[in-house]
């Protein structure tokens, strides 16, 4: 039996309603990565636990890559991406935009993602090959084609993690040439949102699998492009990412040469 898109459905939204539970109760219990602004919750053990037990019950030999518990390599042809709440932050502060990311990776190739805005009742998922949905309903990047009217979004998990390279030069760079730019918090809400339209663009460094994954696969069935900043296929490996909806791709990437 191979994992299919329901299986990832059911989990994502249960994870959720669970997720909701934690809402205006949580507290800061632990800060173990050595920094304060880098949060972790109660919310975040138990959402990855719950996720985790679910893809163990069948499918014991693969391979789970997660936020809080790290890797465990069994089976490197076979993956998930987990992400327990993208948008920690804004979930402890009750801000709305935070989200469950769940995506399974086969033979180097994504076959399915889910992402799931819990707040905000929005469901993203994809299946390789068979398109982009929300809540049910096919989605599609926008038709802008002009850089200079773009609505684009960025973050900032560089700074949270104190480099020396951070991403405010291309911020202050990009934002006299675009029509203006977001900063919602959730890298996959950004993602997602590239996917249905709402945004033209997004760039960010220093993310980890985890938080691109699923998202990569939805732009990507929705008609979107995902590269690093030299317009390749590796911003997994090297921590950069720009997604578009392909039409300005080109134009975007003139901005971090």
């Amino acid at each position: 039996m191979e994992p299919n898109i329901n299986f990832l459905l059911k989990i994502v939204t249960k994870a959720g309603n669970e997720l909701l539970k934690f809402s205006g109760k949580v507290k800061e219990y632990q800060i173990k990565k050595g920094n304060p602004k880098d949060i972790v919750t109660e919310a975040d053990k138990y959402i990855e636990k719950f996720i985790i037990n679910e893809i163990n019950k069948k499918f014991p030999e693969h391979t789970i890559i997660a936020e809080e518990s790290g890797k465990s390599l069994i089976n490197p042809e076979k993956i998930w991406y987990i992400d327990p709440i993208d948008g920690t932050t804004n979930f402890l502060h009750n801000f709305p935009i935070y989200g469950i990311s769940i995506g399974y990776q086969e033979f180097n190739e994504m076959k399915l993602a889910a992402i799931y805005f819990p707040a905000l009742k929005e469901l993203f998922y994809a299946e390789k090959g068979k398109g982009a949905y929300k809540n049910k309903k096919r989605i599609f990047v926008s038709n802008q084609t002009d850089i200079n009217n773009a609505l684009l979004a960025t973050g900032f998990a560089c700074l949270r993690s104190g480099l020396k390279e951070n991403n405010l030069k291309y911020f202050n760079k990009i934002i006299t040439q675009v029509r203006d730019i977001r900063r919602t918090g959730s890298a996959t809400f950004d993602l997602c949102s590239v996917a249905t339209g709402r945004l033209d663009g997004f760039w960010e460094i220093n993310l980890s699998s985890w938080d691109v994954m699923a998202g990569f696969l939805i732009v990507q069935e929705a008609g979107g492009k995902v590269t690093d900043f030299n317009d390749t296929p590796n911003f997994n490996q090297n921590r950069q990412i720009v997604a578009s909806n392909g039409k300005i791709h080109k134009d975007f990437l003139k901005f971090f040469k």
